[in-house]
C-alpha cells in the first residue's frame, strides 16, 4: 500500500478513502485521501498544482454570473451573538471580529460580501482571492482585493489587526506554510481567525465517504485537533480559542447529499439555475428542500449539543503570535 509523508508533522500517512470525486461542480478525475497515523492530518492525492487551482476556481466555481446588487443584498448587518449561536453561523470567520477601527484582511474574500460586512463594523478592509471571476465584482464594489495567493500578497508586513480565513485553509496543501505566510502580515497584537471543516465531526464519522464537506479536489487537506496543535507549534503561534460550530444549513445539505442517487443529483444540489448551459434537474433532494429548510431551525438543539462536545462540522480557531 502506498504511504505518504504527513505534510504537517512528518509522520506516515496511509490511505483513508479512495475513488473520491468532485460532487459539486463536476471537475473530472478521482482522488484519494491519506491520513496521518500520528496527528490525523488528511491530504488529498494527487495534489493540484498551484497554477491549476486558479484555473479550477475560475472555471468551476459558480461566481461568474453574480450581480453586484445581489452581493450588496447579501451583505447585511452581522447577526447578533445569539442569532449566530442559534443558527450555527460561527463557521464564518469574520463573524468573530469586534466592531471598531481595525485593519482587516479576509483571505478568500470571494464575491466581497465579507468585506462589505467588515466595513460595516468600521474596519478598513482588504481582500485576497484567487478566483478571477470576482475581479469585476471587486471593481464595481470599489473593494481593495489582490487576486492571487497569500504567497504573493503585496501588503506590508505586520499590517493587519485581524486576518480571517473562512473555509480556506483546507484549499491549500500546506497549512503550516499558509499560517506562516499569513503571520507575516499580522501585527504583533493581531489575531488570525480560521474556520475549516472538522474531520472529527460526528456527521463525518457517521456518513463516511458521503460526507458533504469532502469537496474534492478543491479541498486539499483536513485538520484535526492534534493537527492544529502541531501547526501552532511549527509556526510560532498560540491557540487562544478552538471550538466547533455546525451551521444548521450544513445539516440540510448533508441530508440532501445522502438523498442523492447519482452524480447528476449531487451536482444539482449546488446549481442555482443553469450551469454551463445545462438546465438544472429536479430531483428528490430538490423537492424536499423547501420542507427541510422550514424545519432546519429544529436542528439547533442537536447541533449545539454536538458543538459543545467539539464534534461539530467546522473548526473555529483563533491564533496569536508567540512573543
Amino acid at each position: 500500500m502506498k504511504e505518504l509523508v504527513c505534510g504537517v508533522c512528518g509522520g506516515g500517512s496511509q490511505m483513508w478513502y479512495e475513488g473520491l470525486y468532485d460532487d459539486r461542480y463536476a471537475y473530472p478525475g478521482e482522488f484519494a485521501l491519506y491520513k496521518c497515523t500520528r496527528c490525523g492530518f488528511a491530504q488529498t492525492f494527487p495534489k493540484i498544482p498551484k497554477q491549476e487551482m486558479t484555473r479550477l476556481y475560475t472555471r468551476y466555481y459558480p461566481r461568474k454570473d453574480f450581480k453586484v446588487e445581489y452581493i450588496k443584498a447579501l451583505a447585511k448587518a452581522i447577526p447578533s451573538y445569539w442569532v449566530r449561536w442559534l443558527k450555527g453561523l460561527g463557521s464564518t470567520a469574520h463573524y468573530w471580529v469586534p466592531q471598531g477601527k481595525f485593519r482587516s484582511l479576509d483571505v478568500g474574500s470571494g464575491s466581497g460580501v465579507s468585506l462589505l460586512e467588515l466595513a460595516k463594523l468600521g474596519h478598513e478592509v482588504y481582500g485576497l482571492e484567487p478566483d478571477r471571476n470576482t475581479i469585476r465584482m471587486a471593481k464595481e464594489l470599489n473593494l481593495k482585493v489582490h487576486f492571487g495567493f497569500i504567497e504573493n500578497c503585496p501588503f506590508p508586513k505586520n499590517f493587519f489587526d485581524y486576518i480571517t480565513a473562512s473555509q480556506v485553509i483546507e484549499h491549500t496543501s500546506d497549512p503550516v506554510k499558509f499560517v506562516l505566510e499569513c503571520k507575516k502580515f499580522l501585527s504583533d497584537t493581531g489575531k488570525m481567525i480560521i474556520t475549516t471543516p472538522n474531520i472529527e465531526a460526528l456527521h463525518c464519522r457517521l456518513t463516511g465517504r458521503k460526507w458533504v464537506h469532502w469537496h474534492i479536489p478543491y479541498h486539499q487537506c483536513f485538520l484535526t485537533k492534534r493537527t492544529w496543535t502541531e501547526v501552532a507549534m511549527r509556526t510560532g503561534m498560540k491557540v487562544v480559542m478552538m471550538r466547533t460550530v455546525t451551521p444548521n444549513l450544513w445539516t440540510v445539505l448533508q441530508f440532501r447529499k445522502l438523498l442523492a442517487k447519482s452524480k447528476e443529483e449531487e451536482w444539482a444540489i449546488w446549481r442555482t439555475s443553469t450551469d454551463n448551459g445545462m438546465v438544472r434537474k429536479r430531483n428528490v433532494g430538490d423537492k424536499l428542500l423547501t420542507g427541510l429548510l422550514l424545519i432546519a431551525e429544529n436542528f439547533w438543539v442537536e447541533n449545539r449539543l454536538v458543538d459543545t462536545l467539539n464534534w461539530g462540522e467546522s473548526w473555529v480557531v483563533t491564533l496569536e503570535k508567540q512573543l
